[in-house]
């Protein structure tokens, strides 16, 4: 099960710096937010060096996840489709809150 949690972890780094990493992407993905009717219009920039923050970026990954999903399935990147394909993935989707639910907890205790 720690590996199923850490494959979850790394896939949502690898999509937040996808999205992060380019201007261009950023932009996009806050007008699919704002079409989607978000509250939330980017996500929180994860940094592998704060465990701190990596519960909030989980709990903003799962927040935006229709608006990420559609974000992926829309830019035409040779292999991004797999990011698309997490959401769908009911098993991926119960691990990733149940990380966010873990990092919170920590977050509370320090």
């Amino acid at each position: 099960m720690l590996a199923q949690l850490k494959t979850v972890l790394d896939d949502i780094t690898q999509m937040v710096n996808f999205i992060n990493a380019r201007p261009l992407n950023s932009r996009i993905f806050g007008i699919i937010c704002e079409e989607m009717g978000s509250i939330r219009k980017q996500l929180l920039l994860h940094a592998e060096v704060r465990w701190l923050s990596r519960g909030k970026v989980v709990t903003r990954v799962f927040e935006l996840r229709d608006e990420i999903r559609m974000f992926f399935l829309d830019i035409s990147v040779h292999g991004v489709s797999k990011y698309a394909d997490n959401f769908n993935d009911f098993e991926w989707l119960i691990m990733a809150v149940y990380l966010a639910d873990i990092f919170i907890v920590l977050n509370e205790l320090n």
